[in-house]
């Protein structure tokens, strides 16, 4: 599909903690940062989520 060519052409290479990096980023944006509609808004504060994110992306 067009969506996979897209993702490939993004992340080609041997360097592989880029796309570790970007689904991990992706996934916490889904379940921690995005607006959700029965909460009216993420469900968590900044401070909350750079504890989460930095350790990750060092």
């Amino acid at each position: 599909k067009e969506r996979t060519k897209r993702f490939w052409n993004n992340f080609r290479g041997k360097d592989w903690r880029r796309v570790h990096r970007f689904v991990f980023l992706f996934a916490f944006w889904y379940n921690f940062v995005r607006i959700h509609s029965s909460f009216g808004g993420p469900p968590g504060d900044f401070a909350e989520w750079l504890q989460e994110v930095m350790p990750q992306l060092s």
